[in-house]
């Protein structure tokens, strides 16, 4: 992913109404705790059933260069079953 630029994703069942897409940034643990853990609620600037369009983060600020996880969550809150890896940044 490049910072600000729009991203359509497929996914399937395309009866679920989806709500919320996120970054989550994959673990660096060290000495028990994560200090490079972080969450990035992604916009989302369409939604029809089967695909969500979303803008990327805006800069290295709000998601520093790197790999994510890309959560999609239905309406209940509950993530779709698997996450799909991406890279942030340059």
């Amino acid at each position: 992913m490049q910072y600000g630029q729009n991203y359509t994703i497929n996914y399937t069942p395309t009866s679920i109404a989806i709500t919320k897409v996120c970054l989550i940034r994959l673990g660096s643990v060290t000495h028990g705790f994560d200090q490079d853990q972080r969450y990035v609620p992604l916009t989302i600037t369409d939604a029809p059933k089967g695909t969500v369009a979303v803008v990327a983060p805006a800069n290295a600020n709000i998601a520093p260069p790197g790999y994510y996880m890309l959560f999609i969550l239905e309406a209940a809150g509950r993530p779709c079953e698997l996450a799909a890896y991406v890279r942030v940044g340059p």
